[in-house]
């Protein structure tokens, strides 16, 4: 690349708009990202000097920015998770502006990422927003190993490229939300399915850790339920963690000895993190972050003769569980409730016609 005037009808501008009509196709083309980023970066690179190219995706839930790095294949050894605030990528993401280093050897700002790229002799580095009409997406950069590398005509190419890229990258991440959507749908109707199969409590239990692996990813599942005379509880560990690790599966166990007390009493869902495990003065919640338990979501289980108990679903990552996540384990919650309750009607209509004749226990 030059940094001085170009003929708009040098074939040097002319295969520019050859390969931006070529890049228009990947707005319906492709299926992922990491396809989508390998292949603007190589024809990129047919028409643009750069040694590093990188592509940078906002994590509205963690307030991050994804890195995508790539140098003739994806590169190694670089940042792939950066805090916005620490991030060139990030500053360009929320300020919606263009930013150019022209040597990188004079910069001290957002050291974490440009230190990495002097170090590979980067002296120049280019960004700009991936933006569409409807969402800030994040941003594109190059890097050259020539000073002031990067002139009108390269600013102005990029910024096309990369209007033609957040277009993909939203379609792509559209795509995926819908599909994930039609899957979770899909898993839900699995869900009422198989807990409608059975009104056995010995057979309903493992049904529930079926439905919750099927629908969430997670490292230990439990159900907390009410004895009889609802002061009581018992706690049954379901998936997929070995009991021993956080409770007897069956134990019986006291209201304020369980985790999911808040959740039971305020009769709403409830994440624990990590601070609230460790601080929680419970046996059980000792041996759930000794087992490498960091999140936990509790449940609970809602009728209109009041809650049955809760469902728990663990994770050893930290903010494991989406919103999509609480969600889909809310809606389980709901349906597994259904299921329990019937369940219980089952077995009281059995113990009742152990006694009395069938007509009256209807």
């Amino acid at each position: 690349m030059q940094s001085g005037k170009i003929d708009s009808n040098s074939p040097e501008e002319l295969r520019r708009y050859e390969a931006l009509l070529e890049m228009t196709d990947l707005i319906v083309r492709h299926h992922s990202l990491a396809e989508l980023f390998n292949d603007t970066a190589a024809r990129l690179r047919t028409v643009a000097d750069f040694r590093f190219l990188n592509f940078s995706i906002h994590d509205p839930q963690n307030n991050l920015m994804h890195l995508h790095w790539w140098e003739g294949e994806p590169a190694v050894g670089l940042p792939i998770k950066v805090p916005v605030s620490e991030s060139p990528s990030g500053w360009v993401w929320e300020n919606q502006k263009e930013l150019l280093y022209r040597d990188l050897r004079q910069e001290k700002a957002f050291p974490h990422v440009l230190n990495l790229l002097r170090e590979r002799g980067m002296l120049t580095y280019l960004l700009v927003p991936l933006t569409t009409a409807e969402s800030r997406l994040g941003a594109l950069g190059i890097a050259s190993s020539t000073v002031d590398g990067y002139g009108q005509q390269d600013r102005r190419l990029l910024r096309s490229v990369a209007e033609l890229v957040a277009v993909a990258v939203e379609n792509t991440i559209t795509r995926h939300a819908l599909n994930g959507e039609k899957q979770r749908l899909q898993a839900l109707l699995d869900v009422n399915r198989t807990l409608a199969s059975s009104l056995e409590m010995q057979r309903l239990l493992p049904l529930i850790s079926e439905c919750v692996t099927r629908v969430v990813p997670h490292d230990f599942a439990g159900v907390t339920l009410f004895e009889g005379d609802r002061e009581d509880l018992r706690a049954y560990v379901l998936s997929p963690a070995p009991s021993s690790l956080v409770v007897e599966s069956g134990r019986p166990v006291s209201l304020d000895q369980t985790l999911s007390a808040g959740a039971l009493l305020e009769r709403e869902s409830k994440t624990l993190t990590y601070s609230d495990l460790s601080s929680h003065s419970s046996r059980i919640a000792a041996r759930v972050v000794n087992a490498g338990i960091r999140t936990v979501r509790c449940m609970p289980l809602l009728t209109s003769k009041g809650p049955l108990g809760t469902l728990n679903v663990g994770s050893k990552k930290d903010q494991a569980f989406s919103r999509q996540d609480e969600e889909i384990l809310n809606q389980v919650a709901a349906q597994l409730a259904i299921a329990l309750d019937n369940a219980r009607a089952y077995r009281e209509i059995k113990a009742c016609e152990t006694v009395w004749p069938r007509r009256s226990c209807i």
